[in-house]
């Protein structure tokens, strides 16, 4: 069965640009014949383009999540804008005609689920036959990279005391080029996870001798840094130790693999549990911001769970030096469904992945789950996110929903100034956030509104009144306290994005 929505389609899309050139060759009539199969399965038409010949499109929906996409044309874009506008056409109702597959996406379908066969069976064949002789091998080479994380974990022990004995603020210019080179080293000893960490403390060292820096925020991330780089060097070590001495070198679900930057498959998290059948997930904020310390875009959704209410986070990673050829996340309004949805290790919003799913409108019943799984007591919430930013080994922000009866205004030094109370009479301020775009707050000259702002022109009254919000906490160290960035407001009609 062929389910196209905008949403999907923009999921589909490798990037906003490409889903904005399909749009554009759907209304330019680009098609010149449109046909779908009698099962419905099916659409595949050739659009006119630069080429003396048309290009032949199709969009086949025989396992409908996941379509394949395919074309003539010479785009290296997957799919391309041609596949694009041609799910664009189905979706504004274009007459397709009824007509039989042809013979070539028919060889082409055949072909596809004979390797899709041989892959099921080699991986059942690998799963159930491995010799004792591959298990050896594999145990081998896992002690092999154990150890050698072991040494990079010690190194980076050093490197933080030699740190420490200068002094942060007595680092500047030359002495910090040393420790560049150092942070390159430890990619040699698979810790991509302390390299981005010590890449991020010396970004921060290098901002502190600018004119005008914020000092006491930078000082205060400086010092985080250091203590979850200690941290890791000798808990993660001993962690690493242990596995090796007991001879289980496995994966398993802890917060250390993912801090040491362990690239999970699939087949690991599904042996570890970590997966869900059949989930119901409503995207509540998304967040596009670029990761100096990583050199990449991140793509960051928040989504809620509408069965279990549980809140979690997506994680698109685009290398600048790829960026063009892989696929970028953007906001999805309608509800997802997957088929499987895998958890990876950690606390809090956890991040998740699917592959396969489906997209449909938001229902009146899916903003009553939202609404219902909002937490009414903000001091618990408070309470939630303080055990979670106080771990060293979790982010700097974590995620909740909350079900209040007033956002109030008030007057400030700098302007208006908003609380969330809650049904017990608990406040607390409503801050814009240091990092929610792109590492800083937008300036006014951006021209986009920051989203206290956007409170103060939601026009109606009731919005701000017995409602719920989607908020991100984090810890100001400024102001020495936990502040909220206000990110969606979730009535029983719709959901109003404050941020993206």
């Amino acid at each position: 069965m062929i389910t196209i929505t905008e949403d999907r389609i923009g999921m589909l899309a490798p990037n906003a640009a490409a889903a904005a050139n399909g749009k554009k060759i759907s209304r330019s009539g680009g098609f010149v014949s449109l046909n779908q199969d009698r099962e419905k399965t099916v659409i595949w038409g050739e659009c006119k383009g630069s080429g003396k010949s048309n290009y032949k499109t199709s969009v086949d929906f025989l396992n409908p999540d996941q379509p394949v996409f395919r074309c003539s044309c010479p785009s290296r874009q997957f799919p391309c804008k041609h596949a694009l506008g041609l799910m664009y056409d189905y979706l504004a109702g274009k007459a397709f005609e009824e007509a039989e597959v042809e013979a070539s996406i028919q060889e082409k379908r055949e072909k596809a689920q004979d390797r899709a066969k041989k892959k099921e069976e080699k991986e059942e064949k690998e799963k159930s036959g491995r010799t004792a002789g591959r298990q050896k091998t594999n145990q081998a080479a896992a002690v092999k990279k154990m150890k050698k994380q072991i040494e990079g974990l010690e190194k980076t022990g050093q490197i933080v005391e030699d740190i420490l004995s200068k002094g942060i603020s007595a680092m500047a210019g030359n002495t910090v080029r040393p420790y560049e080179d150092l942070a390159k080293q430890l990619g040699d000893y698979y810790l991509p996870g302390p390299q981005i960490l010590l890449r991020r403390l010396l970004i921060d060292i290098r901002e502190l001798k600018k004119a005008g820096a914020d000092e006491k925020t930078l000082y205060e991330d400086a010092v985080n840094l250091l203590e979850k780089l200690s941290y890791l060097s000798v808990r993660a070590a001993a962690f690493l130790e242990k596995k090796i001495q007991s001879e289980d070198v496995r994966a398993e679900d802890s917060a250390f693999y993912e801090n040491i930057g362990h690239v999970w498959k699939l087949d690991q998290l599904r042996e570890l549990s970590l997966y869900k059948e059949n989930a119901r997930l409503l995207q509540l904020s998304f967040c596009p911001e670029y990761d100096e310390a990583r050199a990449e875009y991140i793509d960051t959704g928040y989504v809620m769970d509408l069965d279990s209410h549980e809140i979690s986070c997506t994680r698109n990673y685009r290398p600048v030096k790829a960026v063009k050829y892989v696929k970028e996340d953007d906001t999805v309004f309608d509800v997802i469904e997957v088929s499987a949805l895998y958890f990876y290790p950690g606390e809090g919003n956890r991040r998740v992945r699917f592959e396969e799913f489906t997209t449909r409108p938001v229902t009146k019943k899916d903003l009553a789950d939202v609404q219902s799984g909002a937490d009414p007591d903000l001091a618990h919430a408070v309470k939630a996110a303080k055990n979670t930013l106080k771990n060293v080994l979790s982010g700097r922000r974590t995620a909740a929903c909350i079900a209040y009866s007033a956002i109030t205004e008030e007057a400030g030094e700098n302007g208006s100034v908003y609380k969330l109370i809650d049904r017990t009479g608990a406040e607390i301020l409503l801050s814009d956030g240091r990092e929610l775009y792109s590492g800083s707050v937008p300036p006014p000259e951006s021209g986009r509104m920051s989203p206290c702002a956007m409170l103060g022109f939601l026009g109606d009254p009731g919005l701000l009144r017995n409602q719920a919000l989607f908020g991100i906490f984090e810890y100001d160290p400024a102001a020495e306290s936990i502040r909220l960035i206000p990110c969606s407001i979730i009535t029983p009609d719709q959901v109003i994005r404050l941020a993206y």
